[in-house]
């Protein structure tokens, strides 16, 4: 399995910005999981993009939807998101 970078910058409000693979994302963590959260979890917002073409976004619920060919990616910026410190 190829191993992929995460590069994060997380603000004090819980706002993350970050880069994998060549892919951007930006999304807000909060401290406790919550029903309106990603599989309830922590993240409540979230879009990932390449350039200017944003593949998927998620606020309180899929705006854009998690296609195919970025799953791998969401999923693992997914798993550090939720691994960030409360």
């Amino acid at each position: 399995m190829l191993q992929t970078t995460i590069t994060m910058r997380v603000a004090l409000n819980g706002m993350v910005k970050g880069e994998i693979a060549g892919f951007e994302f930006e999304a807000q963590v909060h401290n406790e999981p919550s029903i309106e959260g990603i599989h309830e979890g922590r993240v409540c917002q979230l879009s990932i993009a390449r350039g200017q073409d944003v593949l998927l976004h998620y606020d309180g619920g899929w705006c854009i939807p998690v296609p195919d060919s970025c799953r791998g990616i969401y999923e693992k910026v997914i798993k550090a998101l939720e691994g960030l410190p409360a």
